[in-house]
């Protein structure tokens, strides 16, 4: 069954989102492995140490994303420089 989760932090701190982040998405995934993801951030973060991240966590993901000048989901609705994480399986 096809499953998607969603984390988002507005930490200005990219160490502090990330670990958002990941507790968010570790949560909700539990013992599913994602396949793929969708990482969009603000410009002023660190993003080698986002991307690093999520790929220590889930070594096998196929991961895009981008800077964006405002991110937005279901979790916070819009935020301006914050990090949006999507994983699917």
């Amino acid at each position: 069954m096809f499953f998607s989760v969603i984390g988002h932090s507005e930490d200005i701190d990219t160490e502090g989102a990330l670990e958002e982040l990941l507790q968010q998405c570790t949560t909700e995934v539990a013992d599913r492995i994602p396949q793929a993801g969708m990482m969009f951030a603000g410009h002023e973060m660190n993003h080698a140490l986002l991307l690093g991240g999520v790929c220590d966590a889930w070594p096998e993901i196929e991961l895009i994303g981008g800077t964006t000048d405002g991110e937005l989901s279901s979790r916070l609705g819009f935020r301006q420089d914050s990090v949006v994480l999507v994983l699917f399986g």
